[in-house]
């Protein structure tokens, strides 16, 4: 899912009942939604970031059992296109950012860190304080922004980072 705005956003693949992966991507345009372009590799909880004219998504889970994928893609306006992977296949991290400037933090399997989007490609950062996942996290771009709650093993917690662009 990714969205700058509640008049450009898009929602990206997912699961319906069962096991089933969808590929479908729908635009929110303030009053409707429309099908556009499907993604090359259904999953479910990725993550993305950027609007409904620039985006990307990353990593989620395909199949029952699930299985972890290191897919990005971007999307140019039109069509979805698979560029290099993020560095360690995992889902249920959150995302920040925008499509030239983003980064994707947490996730499943624990310990996980954070990664720096560039428009480009994906560059290992340094690891959270407390590696999680399910948790939400914003920011404007790869140099500001929180991550916070989340689990670190069965139980939710409360806590709070943010990120500078180093630490």
């Amino acid at each position: 899912t990714s969205g700058a705005s509640n008049s450009a956003s898009l929602c990206a693949s997912g699961t319906t009942t069962g096991s089933n992966t969808h590929a479908v991507v729908e635009e929110y345009n303030g009053t409707s939604w429309t099908d556009v372009g499907d993604v090359n590799t259904g999953s479910r909880r990725g993550v993305g970031a950027g609007t409904s004219t620039a985006a990307f998504i990353a990593g989620g889970q395909t199949g029952r059992p699930s299985v972890f994928t290191a897919v990005n893609e971007t999307w140019n306006g039109t069509a979805w296109i698979e560029v290099t992977g993020i560095p360690t296949a995992r889902s249920a991290m959150s995302g920040a950012g925008t499509t030239t400037s983003g980064l994707i933090m947490g996730g499943n399997p624990i310990p996980i860190g954070v990664d720096s989007w560039n428009g480009t490609s994906l560059s290992e950062e340094t690891d959270l304080n407390t590696p999680r996942d399910d948790a939400q996290g914003d920011g404007a771009s790869s140099t500001a922004a929180f991550y916070v709650g989340g689990s670190p093993d069965v139980t939710r917690d409360a806590l709070a980072e943010t990120w500078n662009g180093s630490t």
